[in-house]
């Protein structure tokens, strides 16, 4: 009945594709070429300040409140006793960080599988949308509706196609699953399969949209010169494109940190993902334990955004320091000559 429901969301991303691919043949949207012009400061007069009061109020109503009040949760002993200095503890955060606690096992595995979902998924989805949007391959237009109606799947449905699919026990004739089979059934494997299969259509379909704004005379100029499809996607589209390959990175990061539906079924037995562990805890109406791991969720997906942000902008200033240095030295060597 589930998987039946979900044929409704399939008719609607199929609405959707049409509308989209009527938009796209309409007009280019590719804004990236050799002959690109900086862009331009619009100056909105008299509408600033509004503009500036709406984006204050939907930062504090959106962001700021709730997020100050799961912080201050954290802290609490009991959330029943109020707000009072008598309240304030820090055994939630310490629990974590305690030798052998599940939590900080449950932190250690989540993070370690979103790490490896996301790099995977930015590595293999940029390539199959260049290859659905900028080649004539036969099936492209076949991978491309999958990926987008892959979208529409339930992550709680995706998990049981999962089971279905790798808990069958025909596998066990090909040597999978059984008592002296690979097992894959049951294990973080299956889980970290889940998490990439549920991350790379939304990677996919970022890609396609970021290579709209990539001029094909840049690509052509390359194929003349020689280059191959991998030489395209290393050399040219991957430098272009590095702030969408690290957006894509970032959102599949923080969505596989926080996915639910599908580690309540598949994680491994004794092996819960933080998510599961903290719902575990607002089960129970623990709420400062949950909430203090929810908080040190979002503090290491911050942690990472400013890693991301931070490493590129350090690596072009010593780059550029060090260009510097080697056109004073030959400066001065010409000098001295």
């Amino acid at each position: 009945m589930a998987a039946a429901l979900s044929l409704l969301l399939f008719v609607a991303i199929a609405v959707a594709l049409l509308v989209q691919a009527g938009i796209l043949r309409s007009r280019s949207f590719q804004v990236i070429s050799g002959r690109n012009r900086p862009a331009r400061t619009i100056n909105l007069g008299l509408w600033k300040w509004p503009a500036l009061l709406f984006c204050v109020i939907v930062f504090l109503l959106a962001l700021v409140i709730p997020l100050g009040m799961c912080v201050l949760l954290s802290f609490l002993h009991a959330f029943g006793q109020g707000i009072v200095p008598g309240n304030f503890t820090l055994d939630n955060y310490s629990a974590v960080f305690a030798k052998g606690s599940d939590d900080l096992a449950a932190l250690i595995r989540t993070t370690w599988l979103a790490f490896g979902t996301a790099s995977v998924t930015a590595l293999i989805g940029l390539p199959i949308a260049f290859v659905i949007r900028r080649t004539h391959l036969p099936g492209r237009r076949l991978l491309s509706l999958f990926t987008l109606v892959t979208i529409a799947v339930p992550g709680i449905i995706l998990a049981c196609g999962y089971i279905f699919a790798w808990n069958a026990t025909y596998l066990q004739n090909i040597g999978i699953g059984g008592v002296n089979g690979v097992q894959f059934y049951g294990t973080v494997w299956i889980l970290f399969a889940a998490y990439i299969g549920g991350s790379l259509p939304y990677a996919t379909r970022l890609g396609i949209g970021a290579l709209e704004q990539v001029g094909q005379n840049l690509l052509d100029a390359a194929r003349v010169q020689g280059a191959r499809l991998f030489q395209l996607l290393a050399h040219i589209v991957a430098p272009l494109l590095r702030a969408n390959l690290i957006s894509v990175w970032l959102l599949v990061f923080t969505g596989t940190m926080f996915e639910l539906a599908a580690s309540e079924l598949l994680y491994p037995p004794g092996q819960p993902t933080l998510p599961v562990q903290i719902v575990g805890y607002f089960n129970n109406f623990r709420h400062g334990p949950g909430m203090a791991l929810a908080m040190l969720d979002v503090a290491l997906v911050a942690l990472f955004l400013i890693l991301l942000r931070a490493i590129p902008w350090l690596i072009t200033r010593l780059v550029r320091w060090n260009v510097q240095r080697r056109v004073k030295y030959v400066s001065s060597d010409t000098a001295a000559h």
